[in-house]
């Protein structure tokens, strides 16, 4: 589903705001359930009315995003941030409370305390009709968007580049690219061997994110109207 004409953007250094054009495009339940989430690596969402519009806010302020620190993190580092966003990502997929498609995922939208190293993300609690496709469509931007973050480290570990390679198939879910990465981060060599390779040789024809699947061409779900 595309929200470019129901959701508007506004971002600074402080917040990052949702106006929601649409009056039944807010999820008062969705509301309610994020409110207990930060524990869980959810920013803190406040709900204000602008011009009679449902407004959402997220305060940034004392956070960088994934985006400004990749290239300066050490890939013990990134590994540990990658598998707190992805523990995350699995929580919301198994609670039944939340679904993952209404979280923002690109590397200027993942957020860390550099105190803590700590992931913050934000979920829009607004509708959205989800399903098996449209989480896949989810999952596959969210793999399109781990790559772009392995990409820059992919030369410091053979095995970066073997993961990186997996999640070109469709059939290497966001499970076990996150058990890729623990193995990794342990240093598990015999059970990531055995996890990749069963993988990468296991799959016939395997395709590219950008090969000409069904998923192909589809653009990016929260294409925003941005006000500057």
């Amino acid at each position: 589903m595309n929200f470019t004409d129901k959701v508007v953007e506004i971002k600074d250094s402080q917040n990052h705001a949702y106006i929601l054009e649409a009056p039944d495009l807010f999820f008062s339940v969705g509301y309610k359930v994020l409110l207990g989430q930060e524990k869980n690596g959810f920013i803190k969402c406040t709900k204000v009315s602008h011009n009679g519009k449902d407004k959402l806010i997220y305060d940034i302020s004392k956070f960088k995003t994934l985006e400004t620190l990749m290239f300066s993190l050490k890939l013990d580092v990134i590994l540990s941030i990658l598998i707190n966003f992805l523990d995350s990502i699995i929580l919301v997929k198994n609670n039944g409370f939340m679904q993952c498609e209404n979280i923002l995922v690109s590397p200027d939208q993942i957020f860390i305390d550099c105190e803590n190293l700590s992931v913050n993300l934000i979920y829009l609690p607004i509708y959205f009709e989800a399903d098996n496709v449209s989480y896949r469509i989810f999952e596959k931007e969210l793999k399109i968007n781990l790559s772009v973050i392995l990409k820059a480290y992919n030369e410091q570990n053979p095995y970066i580049n073997a993961i990186y390679e997996n999640m070109m198939d469709s059939d290497f879910t966001l499970e076990d690219v996150h058990a890729s990465l623990k193995d990794l981060q342990l240093k598990d060599y015999a059970s990531l061997n055995q996890r990749v390779g069963k993988k990468k040789n296991g799959n016939k024809g395997l395709k590219g994110m950008g090969s000409n699947d069904k998923f192909a061409g589809m653009k990016k779900r929260f294409l925003f109207g941005r006000k500057k």
